[in-house]
């Protein structure tokens, strides 16, 4: 890099090895960022690494549990000691399972709340000081389930909708500062559906299924674009509108006639 260059921006993004934020990397390292890439897969973080031909630094991986306790504190951590910046954090790794409520353990459901939306807030309330000294941005990635109770997805839906809240909220506290997006995908052909344990339902064979890597350049767009809240696919905005206007009792009813039938042993 020429010293004369521009200082580069510095992208922290969660949930880096897989499915959509494989691809926030991806399109992070091409539009020339660096990128420290945070997931607990060992093999995916070091498979990243062929994503990067800008000069290193580009990537920066870090091996990281964020169910761990204090796994917000030793990102800020590992950046303190790498002397890196904030400008954009992407808050992108989420669990989720096809499961009823009560027949899944206490841990699995807290943990899904956990990853979901305690860890988003933990990570940009210690990052917060370099975003708005960088006057960056927080893309925080929901789900369409944001739009509606999901009877088989209780606890994710619920997770959802409270991160795409506290987006909004957030994003008008930081007003001129920091900007938040939240971005509402729909079905999206990832591993997270089979590790979800929703692979035998055939989602991803839907036409309006979406590839991981269109969702992740329509997020960053939004990010661009300093939208409060967006989607991957003018159909997944067209269901959230749909879905939000639709009796809450009525639409729960038919999530859970569409999935009772073909659901999974629960697990423990």
């Amino acid at each position: 890099m020429n010293p004369t260059d521009p200082p580069r921006q510095t992208a922290v993004i969660t949930g880096a090895t897989g499915g959509i934020g494989r691809e926030l990397v991806r399109q992070c390292l091409l539009d020339g960022m660096r990128v420290v890439a945070i997931g607990r897969n060992t093999d995916a973080l070091g498979d990243l690494s062929r994503f990067s031909s800008a000069p290193p630094p580009s990537l920066i991986p870090l091996n990281l549990d964020l169910l761990e306790p204090n796994a917000a504190r030793s990102v800020l951590d590992f950046l303190d000691a790498h002397d890196f910046p904030a400008d954009l954090l992407i808050n992108c790794a989420g669990v989720g399972l096809l499961s009823r409520f009560h027949e899944s353990g206490l841990s699995t459901q807290t943990d899904i709340l956990r990853l979901n939306t305690q860890m988003p807030m933990e990570l940009t309330h210690l990052l917060l000081p370099r975003l708005r000294s960088a006057r960056g941005a927080v893309l925080n990635i929901t789900s369409l389930l944001a739009a509606f109770p999901a009877p088989g997805l209780a606890v994710l839906s619920a997770s959802k909708i409270a991160l795409l809240h506290w987006s909004v909220a957030l994003r008008r506290e930081l007003k001129g500062n920091v900007a938040v997006t939240a971005f509402s995908p729909g079905i999206t052909r990832t591993p997270f559906l089979p590790t979800a344990r929703m692979g035998h339902l055939g989602l991803d064979r839907f036409f309006f299924a979406s590839n991981p890597d269109l969702v992740a350049r329509r997020a960053l767009r939004a990010v661009r674009r300093n939208a409060a809240i967006a989607y991957a696919t003018p159909l997944d905005r067209l269901g959230a509108l749909l879905l939000g206007f639709a009796p809450h009792r009525l639409v729960a009813a038919a999530v859970a006639i569409a999935l009772k039938p073909q659901r999974p042993p629960a697990g423990p």
